[in-house]
């Protein structure tokens, strides 16, 4: 069969840590991500995968502020729990609008950094 189909992979993901729900994962390829989508991808310079959920998409604007929330489109999705990773603090909201081909990417557990 392998020989008849290009090799996709692998079609299962598990999640040992508790960033997300834990479990076993099925790949679904889609053409275009949308927000809320669970995604599995690689960081560069890492031997891991994340399994995160998509927050915001292409076109969308998010926002740190000096309260150290993460705002989407001018919601409130969460707090960064500063004492838990060394930043430079700031006094003025930190905006910045999504570019083509670029997704912002957010955990369930609230000690897990992903975009945040």
């Amino acid at each position: 069969i392998r020989d008849s189909l290009e090799y996709l992979g692998p079609l299962f993901f598990t999640n040992r840590t508790a960033s997300m729900p834990l479990g076993i994962y099925i790949k679904i390829w889609k053409e275009d991500i949308e927000k809320g989508d669970i995604i599995v991808f690689y960081a560069k310079g890492l031997k891991t995968s994340f399994i995160k959920y998509v927050a915001a998409i292409e076109g969308d604007e998010y926002c740190l502020d000096p309260e150290d929330s993460l705002w989407i489109n001018s919601i409130s999705i969460a707090s960064i729990k500063i004492q838990n990773y060394k930043q430079p603090s700031f006094n003025q909201s930190i905006c910045e609008r999504l570019k083509p081909g670029e997704i912002l990417v957010i955990g369930e557990h609230p000690d897990s950094y992903d975009s945040r």
